[in-house]
């Protein structure tokens, strides 16, 4: 009631109370809190009641709100001061730290979130959050592109920790870094088979079996990586991993031509799995499949698309797909090449890039299925740009009043009302 009248310092009072609680209440007392804080009307008042209230430490959820704001606003150096002071008040024992480095690689604050997990491990190595710690700071040099260094922690957990369930995960983790990023193929398969023969408890071990047939997808031996996958298929599985092998062997039917043998298979797969993550992928190369209709040399154009994005060859993705859009025999499947080189380029974050294919796509193919996902792209770059911010909600105004069926269309209409309540504030 007291929020509602715009009485932030006695909302604030209202909510800091429950924190100390575990109910339902509790969450959404910090849920409450964490939007006073976002909202500009009431950011100021509400961020001094809750320092005025946390100064003796009697409240560490009221610092922990405050220190996942700071960290959300860029607000780095107040955002440590916090973490070091909850980490104190909590026994130093680290988990602080290790919270926050889960904050920064929500928040894609990765040199953050590295920076952190060095000063744990040069002060917490027998903390009860060390395994934990070493599986989020490996994470993050994963994520800042240190490859090499995040090996050499995850081969420091193997060593370390107790349990063989961590162990395997570690390994596997090393396996899927070569496999992942650094395309070390062999490199790969020799960490997921040490798994597959030595550590045959816990979540490594599963992963590995489903891992192992994409070292030779990968490495484009086709025939073996089906050998792979059908073993899998005969495996008691769960649902999402047996949709993930159906329509992996669905793929390389049509990477190999057997397009035929795909269709039956995607076309299974969306009646198995009506609600899986693999639908929408298989309705897209259904899709494809459909409007090439008889032309025999696009269909093998777009096969090869489908094998370079399957095997992550990027460049060779990138040549096939602009192949599509500049030959006439493609423009059956122009749009849709247009949409994949858009998300590549967003991918890879080069905006101008992405820019210039959406005002391609809406003069070229400005009723497509696909050129409102592109929109979209354009409008979440303009997004963060104080400069553009009218463009912005111009192309949100537009998605909004164009294409509301869209499954983006709530994400549309938030960011929408969060530019217009920055604007009266």
């Amino acid at each position: 009631l007291v929020e509602a009248q715009r009485l932030d310092r006695e909302a604030v009072l209202a909510y800091l109370p429950l924190l100390a609680d575990t109910t339902r209440e509790a969450q959404m007392a910090e849920h409450r809190l964490l939007a006073l804080l976002d909202f500009p009307g009431s950011s100021e008042q509400t961020e001094a009641t809750i320092l005025e209230q946390v100064q003796d430490g009697s409240n560490l959820l009221g610092l922990k709100a405050l220190t996942a704001f700071y960290l959300k606003t860029g607000r780095l150096e107040e955002a440590l001061a916090y973490t070091y002071r909850i980490d104190t008040l909590e026994g130093l024992d680290g988990q602080a730290l290790v919270r926050f480095m889960r904050s920064c690689l929500e928040r894609r604050q990765y040199s953050l979130a590295v920076d952190m997990g060095e000063k744990f491990f040069r002060n917490y190595r027998k903390s009860p959050v060390t395994t934990e710690a070493f599986f989020v700071y490996a994470k993050a040099l994963t994520r800042a592109g240190q490859y090499r260094k995040a090996r050499t922690v995850y081969e420091d957990l193997v060593n370390s920790v107790p349990r063989i369930q961590d162990q395997g995960e570690g390994l596997y983790l090393i396996g899927m870094l070569y496999l992942d990023y650094l395309a070390e193929y062999d490199s790969a398969r020799i960490y997921f088979d040490s798994v597959i023969s030595h550590y045959k408890r816990g979540v490594g071990y599963i992963k590995s079996n489903m891992a192992r047939p994409y070292c030779d997808l990968r490495s484009g031996d086709f025939e073996q990586a089906r050998k792979g996958f059908s073993r899998l298929a005969g495996m008691k599985l769960n649902s999402d991993l047996a949709e993930e092998v159906d329509f992996r062997l669905a793929v390389i039917d049509f990477c190999q031509g057997r397009f035929d043998s795909a269709e039956v298979g995607l076309q299974r797969l969306m009646i198995n799995y009506p609600d899986g993550y693999f639908v929408n992928d298989a309705l897209q190369l259904l899709t494809a499949r459909d409007r090439i209709g008889s032309n025999q040399e696009l269909l093998k154009a777009y096969a090869k698309v489908v094998e370079y994005e399957t095997r992550r060859m990027q460049d060779s993705l990138k040549a096939a797909l602009i192949f599509i859009t500049e030959d006439p025999a493609g423009k059956a499947l122009a749009d849709l090449a247009l949409f994949h080189l858009i998300n590549i380029a967003n991918e890879e974050g080069d905006t101008a890039a992405v820019l210039k294919l959406v005002d391609r796509m809406e003069s070229g193919f400005a009723d497509s299925y696909y050129f409102p996902y592109g929109l979209k792209i354009k409008g979440d770059i303009f997004y963060p740009d104080p400069e553009r911010v009218e463009e912005c909600k111009e192309i949100y105004r537009r998605l909004l009043e164009e294409y509301p069926n869209y499954p983006f269309i709530s994400e549309v209409r938030k960011k929408l009302r969060e530019l217009e309540a920055d604007a009266i504030g």
